[in-house]
């Protein structure tokens, strides 16, 4: 188990049962922030783009936890493209990754709860979160944004396609300062479904 302690000057202990490991956590970039773990640490599944903070992300998190992304594609973002799956087919191609766009929502209104976030980063104004699931709803992808695209790279998009048939979601939420912005909540655009050959 592990303990945190943080020391004046933005130090942080982390004490484990043989070893002490001491770390600097602060706001500047050339400052190494700690690792984050859980749903929000990067890796394979999620990726982070933009200056969308893993702070932002656990309280995306946190509010997707507690069921309260609203469903209302009228308010909603609105997806722009790829073309080839917004109208009639719904088919990409395996070998070419494509671009996914969308204009920003004007969003539901929402609960009062905020979530408390300390930053080393900060997410301010309207964010976006992608997620890409199989034909059997697993989620294979995670993309939190505060850009209006998301370009795959070919490795990723090599993953996806394996899965032949995609749903990918867009929610669209507005922070300020890491946190869900009061008065707003995440909103969720229908899912588009497409299949890949």
């Amino acid at each position: 188990m592990r303990a945190l302690h943080v020391l004046g000057g933005g130090v942080l202990l982390a004490f484990l049962p043989s070893l002490v490991t001491v770390a600097s956590v602060g706001c500047s970039s050339s400052e190494t922030p700690a690792a984050v773990t859980g749903p929000c640490a990067d890796g394979g599944a999620i990726v982070r783009l933009g200056s969308f903070t893993d702070e932002a992300c656990l309280a995306f998190v946190e509010a997707e936890q507690r069921k309260q992304v609203v469903n209302d594609p009228t308010r909603a973002p609105q997806w722009s493209g790829p073309s080839a799956v917004l109208g009639t087919g719904g088919k990409l191609a395996a070998a070419t990754p494509p671009t996914f766009t969308w204009s920003k929502g004007t969003l539901a209104a929402r609960f009062s709860w905020t979530a408390t976030a300390h930053a080393h980063g900060i997410t301010t104004g309207d964010a976006y979160v992608l997620t890409f699931r199989d034909g059997a709803g697993k989620e294979l992808l995670r993309v939190m944004t505060t850009n209006l695209g998301f370009a795959p790279d070919a490795a990723t998009w090599a993953r996806l396609a394996v899965a032949r048939s995609l749903v990918v979601s867009l929610v669209g939420a507005r922070y300020t300062s890491n946190e869900l912005a009061t008065g707003v909540a995440p909103t969720a655009q229908a899912d588009l479904a497409f299949t890949v050959e």
